[in-house]
């Protein structure tokens, strides 16, 4: 069976622009050290919304596998391959309770230090656009290093696809943001099948920003 080609999702949301070097200029932060939380960079009187740029294509896992869900989300829209695949992070964002067509956009995350496991962090992230029927979920602990892995939930075209054990590849992480330089999950299974019958039918790969986040 041939390889469906992915529905590529670009989606219009209130647009937000976070890690730019003209809105760090005051707090003394530089291009060259950005990405940088940029949710501390208010004065705290009020609460900032989470945010997030994702760019994640699912697909089948070999040819012919027939992934039931095959598309290639970008949000806030198509931008999102080229500010995830620069060098600053300079760009649009999905923001927390942003509407689109009615309907709005959820960005929930926490980027949590371990105090008993200096420079590891608890991650936890939520993207959810429901015009497009699609969420994206991860969690685990990160390190600014290689080659880690976080549990990925992704709910595409009302299917559910899950591993325990994608690849990530940290750019940077601090109290309060990550950058997700790449996202591999060769083995996504459907939920939705009977547990005798799942096996690796999909795969995905991207990239993604999540900031503003609790931590």
């Amino acid at each position: 069976m041939a390889s469906k080609t992915p529905k590529r999702a670009r989606v219009d949301a209130s647009r937000g622009a976070s890690w730019v070097a003209a809105a760090c200029a005051a707090c003394g932060v530089s291009d060259a050290s950005l990405p940088v939380d940029f949710g501390a960079l208010g004065d705290g009187s009020e609460p900032v919304p989470s945010q997030a740029v994702l760019s994640l294509e699912v697909s089948d896992a070999t040819p012919g596998s027939a992934c039931p869900a095959t598309l290639w989300a970008e949000l806030p829209d198509d931008t999102a391959s080229a500010t995830l695949a620069g060098t600053s992070g300079n760009g649009q964002r999905s923001i927390d309770g942003s509407s689109v067509d009615g309907q709005v956009t959820h960005a929930a995350c926490r980027v949590s230090p371990i105090q008993s496991e200096p420079g590891t962090f608890d991650v936890s992230l939520r993207l959810q656009q429901p015009r497009l029927d699609f969420s994206f979920e991860a969690t685990g602990n990160l390190r600014a290093a290689p080659s880690q892995l976080l549990a990925v939930r992704v709910v595409a075209l009302t299917h559910v696809l899950a591993e325990g054990g994608c690849e990530v590849e940290v750019d940077t992480i601090v109290s309060g943001a990550v950058w997700l330089r790449e996202i591999r999950c060769p083995n996504l299974s459907n939920a939705d099948e009977p547990a005798l019958d799942r096996g690796a039918r999909c795969s995905a790969s991207g990239a993604a920003i999540f900031e503003n986040c609790s931590r």
